[in-house]
């Protein structure tokens, strides 16, 4: 027994060399890899019994492996795929943390840090690591290149991934919150196995397919965060053998978890390739049947898509935490004190209810309303297993009437706030890697402006290098393969505007990189992406390029190989300095998508020309 016991204190001696850092150490990369395994093997074990078989990992405190990891995020901050997965685990300890299914980490402690600042730090830290890391090693090279320009000074006020030591970490935390910008962020990401089995253990729960993590960032408001598991979406089991296979569809992405979770997403794809590249009969009787018929298809799609995207909105945010991935709004002085005062009535009977949480929930409801009554949202809201958000945490003996007298407080709170005059804000999503390819266009943001970004670090990036666009300083390239057959007339659009470009043919790769260097707008309407007539990689080298316009089949698709990071045109324009990129995410049939395109640019040529409050 005692040779056993000096045993464990020599390992546990060895654990704690191990996570103390070491300046000027050549082994960091290697040294973090052995504590990131170790911390895994600690916390997937840790409700296990042990009486017959003790396992020293078990009785690391969180604080230590905590601790561990948070050494791990600093030493890894230039290793990509680790600073991914440090940074994510971080996120689910902290998020089991503040639903008190952990002991909370309390070496982390700050006056002006909570559970939920971390959550969110480490959760958007997570996403986009190898755009991030791609973008800075650029605008180091190109500050090197130019001593004293105005790039040099740019690359310097960048901001950084991680602080260069542990000791800075708090500091840097907070200096990242104090620097967010004024529009929400909403990062989302799906977490598949290994952590589905780590929250089976700990949680004691069924299992499920994936969890979601959605953090919600704004300066005005403390961070929001939600932990749900979620499970596969229903469809409809329709399979339609319209098309043809005039060319091979391939997915974009090999296998992600989306497959687990959304199956029928994959397949409506497929089928709206096929029927996208559908080979019309030589007769005119046959060929009028065939375009009906295809156009029936293309609805059938259309519709199936539509019911999916409410199928996973209900199922997995139901119907009141949707409401998060709404923005701000605008003039709500009055809000905020309702809310507060709301806070102060409930606390007495629900534990750290959040008044950020609880504004977002009035807030949606009041503007979309919901089903089944107010009582039936509380307790979608209070008793829904599994589901951990900021630092509310209701207990599990609700009692029927404490429940109602919550319900009715909010009923009284949304009369109130139907009657205010708000606009809502736009929102950022950042979707991660393996999420990207879903469309979160979800029937709650249907009237709401969104934008993507690849991270949260990106978004900083772009707010320090804010430019206006002006859709008449443009170059376009216009059916550069001549194989388009276009109703509209674009190249009439264009020499009424007095717009430079090519129609019918491409120019040379470097005066298509020229005009993206020297205009606001880059309009390119033609087959996929463009990246056939200027390379993803050329666009990368430029160092301040147009905003981009692509019309073309899936050329805002990203391509997802095995494990690697992403890449695709979005990406190569932003990291060019692109102000804004607009494409589609997948094929697309001629008519529809060139009066889409056709009525869009004229709308902005028009506003344009008539520059009343243009700013």
């Amino acid at each position: 027994m005692g040779k056993e016991i000096s045993a464990q204190r020599k390992h546990i001696n060895l654990y704690h060399l191990m996570g103390r850092e070491i300046p000027g150490d050549m082994l960091n990369v290697e040294r973090a890899v052995i504590l990131y395994n170790l911390c895994w093997l600690s916390l997937k074990d840790r409700k296990k019994d042990t009486s017959n078989n003790p396992h020293v990992l078990i009785d690391i405190p969180i604080s230590k492996l905590v601790s561990w990891l948070m050494l791990l995020f600093v030493l890894c901050r230039e290793v990509p795929a680790l600073f991914q997965k440090v940074s994510r685990l971080l996120a689910a300890i902290f998020s089991l943390s503040t639903s008190s299914v952990l002991e909370a980490p309390l070496s982390t402690s700050c006056k002006d840090l909570c559970g939920r600042h971390w959550v969110c730090f480490f959760h958007q830290a997570s996403l986009g690591i190898q755009f991030n890391y791609q973008f800075s090693m650029k605008e180091v090279q190109q500050g090197t290149d130019t001593k004293g320009s105005h790039m040099a000074s740019g690359a310097q006020s960048l901001p950084r991934l991680a602080p260069e030591s542990i000791l800075n970490l708090k500091d840097f935390v907070k200096e990242f919150f104090e620097g967010l910008p004024g529009t929400t962020v909403i990062c989302l990401s799906l977490l598949g196995c290994p952590y589905t089995s780590m929250f089976q253990e700990l949680l004691s729960c069924s299992s499920a397919p994936a969890w979601i993590m959605v953090s919600r960032l704004n300066p005005k408001n403390l961070p929001i965060h939600i932990l749900l598991p979620v499970h596969s979406v229903p469809g409809d089991g329709v399979t339609n053998s319209g098309g043809n296979d005039g060319g091979q569809w391939r997915c974009p992405w090999g296998s992600t978890v989306v497959d687990d979770v959304a199956p029928n997403f994959r397949m409506l794809l497929e089928e709206n390739f096929n029927l996208s590249n559908y080979e019309l009969a030589s007769s005119p009787a046959e060929k009028k049947d065939h375009i009906y018929n295809v156009w029936e298809a293309r609805r059938r799609i259309d519709d199936r898509l539509c019911t999916l995207l409410k199928n996973l909105e209900d199922s997995w945010f139901g119907s009141t935490l949707k409401y998060v991935l709404l923005g701000e709004v605008s003039n709500c002085k009055d809000l905020d004190t309702l809310c507060e005062n709301l806070v102060r009535k409930l606390k007495s009977q629900f534990t750290d209810i959040d008044s950020s949480l609880l504004k977002v929930i009035v807030l949606g409801v009041s503007k979309y309303g919901f089903k089944g009554g107010t009582e039936q949202v509380m307790l979608e809201f209070c008793l829904k297993k599994g589901c951990f958000f900021s630092d509310v945490h209701f207990k599990d003996d609700h009692c029927a009437d404490e429940l109602r007298g919550f319900a009715s407080k909010l009923h009284e709170a949304v009369k109130k706030v139907k009657g205010f005059n708000r606009i809502i804000k736009p929102t950022i999503l950042v979707p991660d890697f393996d999420v990207q390819m879903l469309p979160w266009n979800l029937p709650v943001l249907k009237n709401q402006e969104v934008y993507r970004m690849p991270s949260v670090w990106s978004i900083l990036a772009a707010y320090r290098n804010e430019r206006k666009i002006n859709p008449l300083d443009a170059y376009y390239l216009f059916n550069p393969d001549d194989s388009l057959n276009c109703k509209p007339d674009f190249d009439k659009l264009f020499r009424d505007n007095k717009l430079k470009g090519k129609v019918g043919h491409a120019p040379p790769t470097e005066e298509l990189a020229a005009a993206l260097e020297s205009r606001d707008l880059f309009i390119y309407i033609g087959h996929g992406d463009g990246s056939l007539y200027i390379p993803n990689d050329r666009i990368e080298r430029l160092r301040n390029c147009a905003g981009a316009f692509l019309m073309g089949c899936s050329s805002a698709s990203l391509k997802l190989d095995g494990c690697y990071f992403p890449r695709g045109p979005p990406l190569s324009y932003l990291l060019a300095g692109s102000p804004v990129i607009f494409g589609n995410l997948w094929e697309l049939t001629g008519l529809d998508i060139d009066k889409f395109t056709h009525a869009m640019l004229v709308s902005w040529f028009k506003d344009r020309s008539y520059p009343k409050d243009c700013d």
